[in-house]
């Protein structure tokens, strides 16, 4: 599956495509990601109309530093 991916945080989900198995690419993919916050997600809609997105927010919480996620 050939897959666009929107962000300014490319880096982070390239890995995670590779180990899936799919392919990156600018031109006529099957499925664009958008790696962001909401403008994120209507610039792929802007650049790849009526293609399907997946919308991934990418908004630290305030909150994080206050949990432990060890227990």
């Amino acid at each position: 599956m050939r897959v666009a991916v929107v962000s300014y945080h490319k880096n982070v989900i390239r890995p995670h495509l590779k180990k899936a198995g799919l392919k990156e690419t600018r031109k006529n993919p099957d499925v664009v990601v958008a790696l962001g916050g909401e403008g994120t997600c209507l610039f792929g809609e802007q650049i790849y109309p009526a293609k399907p997105l997946l919308f991934i927010s990418h908004h630290p919480c305030k909150n994080c530093s206050k949990h432990n996620y060890k227990k």
